[in-house]
């Protein structure tokens, strides 16, 4: 649409394949097909991507396997303080997870 070239820093703020909270391994799917895409153009060599997700979800869906499949490394990975942020349900509604982190990669 317009827009040519690549971004420096992408973010993707709390990733979820479906509103379901119990366990899919589509999420892990949606990971590795963000970071294939990422790494296509959208994200500048050297570039970073940002991920803000729960701590628990990092092993879980695998996070830092499907950046090393498409060649990211992980080079931070950090607590959030509690008010760091306001996060909401898709209602509306205030949603106050505990143990969100900023995830940091860089494209190689």
């Amino acid at each position: 649409q317009g827009i040519e070239g690549g971004f420096h820093i992408v973010v993707f703020p709390f990733p979820r394949y479906s509103l379901s909270r119990a366990p899919n391994p589509c999420n892990s799917r949606l990971l590795r097909e963000f970071f294939a895409s990422a790494m296509n153009g959208v994200v500048l060599e050297g570039g970073l991507i940002q991920l803000v997700m729960l701590s628990s979800q990092y092993e879980d869906w695998d996070v830092n396997g499907m950046a090393n499949d498409v060649g990211m490394k992980l080079t931070s990975r950090v607590q959030l303080p509690p008010n760091f942020y306001q996060p909401r349900e898709m209602s509306g509604k205030p949603w106050a997870p505990s143990g969100a982190e900023l995830l940091t990669f860089e494209a190689g």
